[in-house]
């Protein structure tokens, strides 16, 4: 719908992108260290039982990449903000982050299967 003289658009549709902008603005929002977050585990890597996020605190932000911890070790890889959600309550603290923290790096499948359900593994009978 354009406006009389045909070459802006009209006001709502504007004030409408305006809102969008912002809402966006804010939900991918810079997360700071020491926020918990929600990861999404992927269908293949959790077992049925298993919960589909797994929780994390931010323990270093570099390169609009943060770095995670689980109470399960430091995951390997970086996330970018749009991967993961933040969470309203803080269910992981920094500081006990950072006094567990072990030099051993886990992958997301590996922290998964920590989980309530354990990892979908293949067992073996000898």
């Amino acid at each position: 719908m354009l406006c009389k003289d045909k070459t802006y658009p009209c006001f709502p549709r504007v004030r409408y992108v305006n809102i969008m902008v912002y809402a966006s603005i804010v939900s991918l929002m810079s997360r700071h260290v020491g926020t918990t977050v929600r990861i999404p585990i992927p269908d293949v890597d959790r077992a049925r039982g298993s919960p589909r996020n797994l929780l994390a605190v931010i323990i270093s932000y570099e390169d609009d990449m943060n770095k995670l911890y689980t109470e399960y070790g430091v995951l390997k890889h970086k996330y970018t903000r749009a991967q993961i959600s933040p969470c309203k309550e803080k269910f992981l603290e920094l500081d006990e982050a950072i006094k567990k923290i072990k030099d051993r790096e886990i992958i997301l499948r590996e922290a998964a299967g920590h989980g309530i359900a354990g990892h979908q593994g293949f067992n073996r009978c000898n």
